[in-house]
């Protein structure tokens, strides 16, 4: 069910959005108009997304993708305010932030907190942040009181050389994702310092639900022509429509239709490739100012995707590289450290009755010069049995399984 998959995952990248225009919502709701700061940081969000989703989209565009520019925006926001010099212009650029400064994003970031968990009375949408400090490693408490007043985050320390550290992060996971996401990290490496964390928990039923008795079975072609089969839902409904040279796209609402999943297939004879280099800021607006009502027979897969990906390499292509070296600035935190990782994992479930969704992000810092030198074997490795007179090499060898 990959082509699908892919397709329908995109479009969660804009949960934060309605079907048109952000201030054009259905007033369904009882919340307040978005501010022009707001605007500006759902536009970056968006744009950070597009370029997010395109990178990875080069070497994963044959298999499922899902992922959650939000959530990756807040983690890289929190480590953006202990950013200074070149790392936080590298980071300033890659996330979009434009002519914001620094007071401006904070605040942002505390109002969409506010308004994207309030914005649907028939959507659950949760957001949560935290902080993991090693016990004993001194942040600047400065950095601590943004990440509390801006983020709302919860700031735990940690003994990180216990083994129920690793447990502890992953139970707060696992709690702000509705069980949808139960590990973000397996061990604490050494040097780690910090971990800044953000998850996200979305659950909405469809504004028009299909019926399970119309649900069949039937078969999908996956990216390599391969035919499974697969549970197909069907519908007809009055819904937002476009169709253009290169593809469908479809707007499904759920609850009073201030969140929506945007649906796009390429046309028969088109490649998904050939829409994913075209997904950019300008042509989703065009695109979405282009939508009409129409009536649509829908049939759609139900499915199930359980995502991971290291976004390091990725990030780095991007542009934020010196923020993943140890020459990084993130002296407002605590100098000579830089990030290790960016962890993202996420799930979706679509059927009948709607979607649920879940992402959490983890920004891993290191400890940089300082410290000492680890050597944890817990991996294969090789070794070599030698004599010092005249260096033979009597054994060599390696282990990859201990306990075979």
């Amino acid at each position: 069910m990959k082509r699908i998959a892919i397709l329908l995952s995109v479009v969660l990248i804009f949960l934060s959005a309605c079907n048109r225009d952000f201030s054009s919502c259905p007033q369904n709701g009882s919340y307040r108009s978005v501010s022009s700061l707001e605007k500006k940081m759902t536009s970056s969000s968006n744009s950070f997304g597009f370029k997010l989703f395109r990178e990875i989209a080069k070497t994963d565009i044959d298999s499922n993708m899902f992922i959650s520019p939000l959530s990756v925006s807040f983690a890289l926001g929190m480590a953006y305010n202990g950013a200074e010099g070149a790392t936080q212009q590298a980071m300033h650029e890659v996330l979009g932030y434009g002519d914001m400064s620094l007071p401006e994003i904070n605040q942002t970031y505390q109002n969409l907190i506010s308004l994207l968990t309030t914005l649907d009375p028939l959507v659950r949408f949760d957001l949560a942040n935290s902080a993991w400090p090693r016990q004993g490693f001194q942040i600047q408490e400065s950095f601590l009181e943004t990440l509390r007043e801006y983020f709302e985050a919860e700031i735990q320390t940690l003994d990180f050389s216990d083994p129920q550290a690793v447990d502890i992060i992953n139970n707060w996971v696992k709690t702000n994702t509705q069980g949808k996401i139960e590990e973000i990290i397996k061990r604490i490496p050494p040097a780690v310092v910090l971990y800044l964390i953000n998850a996200l928990y979305f659950k909405g039923d469809w504004t028009y639900q299909f019926d399970p008795e119309n649900t069949i079975e039937s078969n999908f072609t996956c990216y390599n022509d391969s035919i499974v089969p697969c549970a197909m839902m069907r519908q007809t409904i009055n819904a937002d429509y476009l169709t253009t040279e290169s593809f469908q796209a479809l707007d499904l609402p759920y609850g009073d239709g201030n969140f929506s999943m945007t649906i796009i297939l390429p046309n028969q004879g088109r490649q998904l490739e050939e829409i994913v280099v075209q997904m950019t800021p300008e042509n989703w607006t065009m695109w979405i100012k282009s939508f009409s009502e129409q009536e649509v027979t829908l049939q759609m897969p139900k499915f199930e995707i359980s995502y991971g990906i290291e976004l390091k390499d990725v990030l780095t292509a991007l542009g934020m590289g010196i923020a993943f070296s140890p020459g990084a600035d993130f002296c407002k935190i605590n100098c000579g450290i830089y990030i290790s990782r960016v962890i993202h994992k996420t799930f979706i479930q679509v059927d009948e009755e709607g979607t649920e969704a879940a992402a959490v992000t983890a920004v891993e810092f290191l400890r940089g010069s300082a410290g000492g030198i680890f050597m944890i074997l817990d991996q294969p490795f090789m070794y070599v049995i030698r004599d010092h007179v005249t260096d033979n090499l009597l054994f060599m060898g390696i282990l990859a399984y201990p306990n075979a």
